[in-house]
């Protein structure tokens, strides 16, 4: 991956984390604030984002904050849970993911897409191209993988989908996971 483009998504997940601090802060200093007048300063007030080539206004929830939300939801449960391994949902958001490119023994199985992911996720091996006027929905997101991690080899896995997919995607596998893990607990 081109460190530009994962900067992009670095930087996208800086102004959002600002962004979040910086609500807290006028919440309590001054509660009278709305929402609209409060993003209307933040963007005032930093530089880089009135400056942005970004072809979309700031918004807090934006596609840098799925690659985020992926990390804590795709690669933070395999990494905490052996059983996931064993665990292979059904999960209907995968019909909308593209894999243009696919290791010789994948499946399709919910299980083989969750790893192939997880490790696109991991490794930083992630793109996101807005799609100018059509709205954050609308951008793609390219997730692809080396055969063994290896970066000097060929990709094995290529996958393609829009924002607006990934996002369905992450909420239907987390919300069936701490189902899994936690069956007695209301969603």
């Amino acid at each position: 991956m081109k460190s530009d483009d994962l900067l992009q998504t670095i930087v996208l997940n800086f102004h959002t984390t600002l962004f979040l601090k910086e609500f807290e802060d006028c919440i309590r200093t001054n509660p009278q604030c709305s929402v609209e007048q409060f993003r209307a300063d933040f963007i005032d007030n930093h530089e880089i984002l009135k400056n942005s080539n970004d072809s979309f206004p700031f918004s807090p929830y934006h596609q840098g904050v799925a690659f985020s939300l992926a990390y804590s939801f795709i690669v933070l449960p395999f990494e905490s849970d052996d059983d996931v391994k064993k665990w292979n949902p059904e999960i209907d958001a995968l019909k909308n993911f593209n894999a243009s490119k696919t290791p010789l023994n994948f499946t399709a199985s919910t299980y083989d897409w969750l790893k192939h992911l997880r490790h696109s996720v991991a490794h930083g091996n992630i793109k996101i191209t807005p799609n100018p006027g059509k709205g954050h929905g609308e951008a793609c997101f390219e997730l692809w993988n080396y055969p063994n991690g290896n970066r000097d080899l060929p990709k094995n896995f290529i996958c393609t989908c829009s924002y607006s997919a990934f996002q369905e995607f992450l909420d239907e596998f987390i919300k069936k996971f701490i189902k899994w893990k936690l069956p007695d607990i209301k969603i």
